[in-house]
C-alpha cells in the first residue's frame, strides 16, 4: 500500500466567485510518499521535469563544491563517487518532500492523504468522496456561462401597454363632433321657454 498526498490548485482571483470545479479537479496533484527511483537515477532531469528550480540550483552548487574539493585536496575518485551516490540517495528519499514544499509555496491546498495500492485506485477513492462534498453551484454557473449566446434575427421591440379606457367626461371632450341625442325633458335650444312653462 502506498500513501498519496492530495493537493488542490489555488483559485485564480478573477475566477474566485465562480470556480471551474470540474476543470480544477483534473489539475489535482497526487504526490506519492516514499523513495523515488526516478529522482535517484535521473536527479537533474527529474527536478527540471517537476520545475524544482531551487532544488536544481542547490544540486548544481553541491556537485560543483564536491568537484572543486576533489581537485583542490586531491580526493580519490572513489570518494567523489561515494559523495555523488549519497546526494542521489538523499534526492530519492526527499523527492516527495521537495514536491510538497513547492506546491505549498505555490498556495496549493493540502487536502490530506489517501492510502491505496496504486495511484489510479487512490484517485478513484478520493474523488468518490470529494464529489459528494464539492460545491455544485459553480459547476452549474460555469455551464450556463459557456453556452453560446445567439443574436435574435429581428430587433426586439418594447411592448406597448394597452391604453386605459378614458372616463366619460374625457371621452365627450375628446369627441366634440359626436351626435347628441334629443331629450324631450331638457331645455329647448333657442328662444323658447322650457316645456310645461306658460308665458
Amino acid at each position: 500500500m502506498a500513501v498519496y498526498a492530495v493537493f488542490e490548485p489555488p483559485l485564480k482571483e478573477e475566477a474566485a466567485g465562480v470556480a471551474e470545479t470540474m476543470e480544477r479537479a483534473l489539475r489535482f496533484k497526487f504526490v506519492r510518499d516514499g523513495f523515488s527511483w526516478t529522482a535517484f537515477l535521473f536527479g537533474p532531469v527529474w527536478m527540471l521535469f517537476h520545475r524544482l528550480w531551487l532544488a536544481f540550483v542547490c544540486y548544481l552548487a553541491l556537485v560543483f563544491a564536491i568537484t572543486l574539493a576533489a581537485f583542490s585536496f586531491g580526493l580519490a575518485e572513489a570518494a567523489v563517487t561515494i559523495a555523488s551516490l549519497l546526494i542521489a540517495l538523499l534526492l530519492g528519499f526527499e523527492a516527495a518532500t521537495l514536491r510538497r514544499r513547492k506546491l505549498l509555496r505555490g498556495r496549493w491546498r493540502d487536502l490530506g492523504v489517501v492510502v491505496e495500492k496504486n495511484r489510479e485506485a487512490a484517485e478513484r477513492r478520493f474523488f468518490d468522496r470529494w464529489i459528494m462534498t464539492a460545491p455544485a453551484a459553480p459547476v452549474v454557473l460555469s455551464s450556463i456561462a459557456q453556452q453560446p449566446v445567439h443574436a435574435p434575427s429581428e430587433p426586439l421591440q418594447a411592448a406597448t401597454p394597452a391604453p386605459e379606457p378614458a372616463p366619460p367626461a374625457a371621452a365627450a371632450e375628446a369627441a366634440p363632433s359626436a351626435r347628441v341625442l334629443y331629450n324631450p325633458d331638457s331645455y329647448v335650444i333657442g328662444m323658447f321657454p322650457p316645456k310645461g312653462d306658460k308665458p
